[in-house]
């Protein structure tokens, strides 16, 4: 059933943290080939220098920081 990896979607659960120096990606973002890093960067949580990201995989659906990707 070629429709069977998206249905197992819904069972799959993963989560992770990414934490990162702003200044780096605030100097990556002005690079055009990382472009789609200034979005991302909207969705960052700054606590002191860094960007935190927890990232959540759950119910079929991407979360970043609490908001729905996808």
């Amino acid at each position: 059933n070629p429709m069977m990896p998206m249905m197992l979607l819904s069972y799959l659960k993963a989560d992770g943290k990414i934490t990162t120096p702003l200044k780096d990606l605030q100097t990556l973002a002005k690079e055009p080939a990382f472009a789609m890093l200034g979005m991302l960067m909207l969705m960052a949580k700054i606590e002191g220098n860094n960007a935190v990201f927890v990232i959540e995989f759950k119910d079929g659906k991407l979360f970043v920081n609490g908001q729905p990707i996808m």
